[in-house]
């Protein structure tokens, strides 16, 4: 048998100012298939759900669509792979100091144990799996720029604008050109035609009060700011 640590694989590092949900140090995502099931933590609806979903995508593939024909051969999940939803549920119900989310095939577990998570994945031996740990660098509610001369951050709330509101904010933007700094997405955002806000869309702030001038503008446009702090490296 291959001891754990020789398995160990090195936490992709992230730094940031603050934790997983100000709590956890480490994630780990593990993709399984139909994992979404392992939510409730009981091994007979995981049962009966594997067995719906699966009935589901056999019907699915006897259908004709589009003119190709599909193979009418039922293809149930692998007993291995059932095996290992189960053993997942064991290691959750086992271990309630950790945060799990789940997303389609896909599950992040947060905990501030690197060896248990290492241990999780040696068990269940995804597809394929990415552990990561948070480094605090900064203070917290701080930003690194490498760009000088910039003091806060604000990030852009994720909505659809009105005409009236895109045009504010495109005012503002060309007013003020020379004290603020976009990101690319903004940027491309300011001159197409959309009016879909992303939240990962921010503004770079010479001087600080200008983010009162902006919400006076276009109310509710804000999200968070944050204080930026310059590192060239």
């Amino acid at each position: 048998m291959v001891s754990l640590s020789s398995t160990n694989s090195n936490p992709r590092i992230k730094f940031s100012d603050r934790l997983y949900f100000d709590k956890y140090r480490y994630s780990l995502r593990l993709d399984l298939q139909w994992v979404e099931c392992v939510r409730f933590l009981d091994h007979d609806r995981i049962e009966y759900l594997l067995e719906m979903w699966d009935t589901h995508q056999w019907y699915d593939r006897k259908i004709n669509k589009g003119g190709t024909w599909k193979s009418r051969h039922r293809r149930t999940m692998e007993s291995e792979d059932r095996g290992k939803l189960h053993k997942l549920c064991d290691w959750f119900q086992e271990h309630d100091n950790v945060k799990k989310q789940f997303v389609r095939d896909k599950v992040f577990i947060y905990s501030n144990n690197e060896r248990e998570l290492e241990e999780l994945r040696y068990m269940i031996n995804p597809e394929t799996h990415l552990l990561s740990e948070i480094i605090i660098d900064r203070p917290e509610n701080t930003v690194k720029s490498r760009y000088p001369g910039y003091e806060a951050r604000a990030y852009l709330r994720s909505k659809r604008m009105s005409i009236t509101e895109k045009r504010n904010l495109t005012k503002f933007i060309d007013q003020n050109s020379w004290n603020i700094r976009l990101n690319v997405g903004l940027e491309r955002f300011v001159a197409n035609h959309s009016t879909r806000l992303r939240d990962y869309f921010f503004i770079d702030f010479k001087d600080r009060r200008l983010t009162g001038i902006l919400e006076l503008m276009v109310p509710g446009t804000v999200r968070k700011t944050a204080d930026i702090i310059y590192d060239d490296k």
